[in-house]
């Protein structure tokens, strides 16, 4: 993501952090940067002539900073600025990388260096005959909103915010700078809270320049975030008309239509965005995901093996391709897909659940229990594994232990009991199906369902332990009929109506 100057058809400065609904598994697209060859601050590219050596640095830290390599821009232009300590272009291009670095690993020091940079660089040109350019205050304004959020100290923010009003208020700027500058402002006001004023930031950045794409990305997520379905949609369209031709905000617009239940619509829209650019990753993760939430596990799982195929090193689509496999019956490739998720993100609670929950399934309920109670120790509110963890370590001979494990859930008064509580009382048998059916209550309609699906999943464990196969089957269908589809016990009673229909 590129805080420095970019042209009108290109984007600049990054986001604020959109990136992934993990628990959705859906992903927000966000602007990318196809630079020229070499930008520099006045804006020329590079060309055939020949360059001296401070030149060709400033080109290999840029090519560097471009290339996400920050380390290496940050050593490329220090080496050119222990020569030359007041080289503006070079004060610029450092104070970008090191924004970039100090942001990504949510290092205040490293962001209050880029800051210094920014500052030195506008200072420096100021010197020069070249005067003002907005651009230069980019990186200097994109800090203090990271530095804002890293501190969690508003005054960074309130100041910079000054800071662009009057850089805007200069004459000579053209207006797809100011739009960038009207941009970075918005991250300002989103850093303080202040919606209102960060719509109307954004909204005067598409009015200087009706491109910008980073702008009507943000004002879109800003409006799914904060208004209505409707209003939110109409965003989106107005964004899509200025821009038919962008991809990215079809895949986003997709994404926003999934989460209100439009799957047909998310579709044509993540279909859209594929036309157009067919290496779009989030598109391929995101039409993965709403099949895989219409029960299209064939189809998910092709899409997901795109987004893999594409860009391995993301997470999502591995676990949602796990999930499409489970629900085809593919129980080796599923646990081979879980697994590489843990070993991607090893600190990650969802991913060694999502592995228990699996393993559970198989029958393998040793193991499941190790993951579940791994899942515990690296967050441990997570209060709905503990009917799982309670039944694993039941059904893996460890009784006595489970008993002593979950003895405070059965001392809990009957006012203090939450719902989890009451689904592990019935695993312990300490309710009967009536009871823990009577017991759900949850007046949403989602909610309900997914009481309902819950109870119906662990009444069918319970009547198959019975060795009636039958009356499980019954109340595996009729967990299936809640079609509370993003839960466990939803793809458990899957999995075990897969079984009986194979005999097993």
């Amino acid at each position: 993501m590129d805080v420095r100057l970019m042209t009108r058809q290109q984007v600049v400065a990054a986001l604020p952090a959109l990136a992934l609904w993990i628990g959705a598994g859906v992903v927000w697209g966000q602007p990318t940067t196809e630079a020229p060859a070499v930008t520099t601050p006045a804006g020329t590219a590079s060309t055939d002539a020949p360059v001296d050596k401070y030149e060709a640095q400033r080109i290999a830290g840029d090519d560097a900073y471009r290339d996400g390599d920050y380390d290496k821009a940050i050593t490329t232009l220090s080496l050119l600025l222990a020569e030359l300590p007041n080289d503006h272009v070079a004060l610029y291009l450092r104070g970008s990388a090191r924004v970039e670095l100090g942001t990504n690993k949510q290092d205040a020091a490293m962001i209050r260096e880029g800051i210094a940079d920014a500052r030195a660089a506008i200072t420096e040109l100021s010197k020069t005959d070249e005067g003002l350019n907005a651009d230069y205050y980019l990186p200097y304004l994109y800090g203090m909103s990271q530095l804002a959020a890293v501190e969690n100290r508003k005054e960074h923010a309130e100041q910079a915010i000054k800071i662009a009003q009057q850089v805007l208020g200069r004459t000579g700027i053209e207006d797809f700078q100011k739009a960038n500058l009207y941009y970075q402002k918005a991250l300002l006001h989103t850093q303080l809270n202040q919606i209102n004023e960060a719509g109307f930031a954004l909204q005067s950045a598409i009015d200087k320049d009706p491109e910008h794409l980073a702008a009507h990305v943000a004002l879109c997520d800003m409006f799914a975030r904060n208004n209505s379905p409707e209003d939110a949609k109409a965003q989106f369209d107005r964004s899509i008309a200025l821009l038919p031709e962008e991809p990215l905000l079809y895949n986003n617009r997709g994404m926003f239509l999934q989460s209100v239940g439009r799957k047909s619509e998310a579709v044509a829209d993540f279909d859209k965005a594929l036309q157009l650019n067919p290496e779009l990753v989030a598109a391929w993760t995101n039409r993965g995901f709403t099949r895989l939430q219409a029960a299209e596990a064939v189809a998910a799982e092709a899409d997901l093996n795109k987004s893999i195929e594409l860009d391995a090193t993301q997470h999502v689509p591995w676990s949602l391709r796990a999930s499409a496999r489970l629900q085809q019956g593919k129980m080796d490739a599923a646990l081979a897909d879980f697994r590489k998720v843990i070993e991607m993100q090893p600190n990650m609670p969802s991913a060694h659940y999502d592995l228990g929950f699996a393993l559970f399934f198989n029958k393998d309920y040793a193991k499941a229990s190790e993951s579940f109670n791994e899942a515990v120790r690296l967050n441990p509110s997570m209060l709905f594994l503990e009917p799982w963890r309670y039944t694993s370590m039941v059904f893996a001979g460890q009784q006595e232990e489970a008993a002593k494990v979950f003895a405070p859930i059965a001392e809990k008064k009957v006012e203090d009991r939450v719902w989890f509580d009451i689904l592990t009382l019935y695993v312990m048998g300490k309710l009967e199906d009536s009871e823990v059916l009577m017991a759900v209550k949850n007046t949403d309609p989602a909610g309900r369902n997914a009481q309902m699906c819950e109870a119906y999943y662990f009444i069918g464990l319970r009547t198959a332990s019975r060795k009636d196969a039958e009356g499980a089957k019954a109340f595996f269908e009729q967990a299936l009929a809640t079609n509370a589809i993003p839960l466990s016990a939803y793809r458990g009673a899957q999995y075990a109506l897969q079984k009986f229909s194979k005999g097993e």
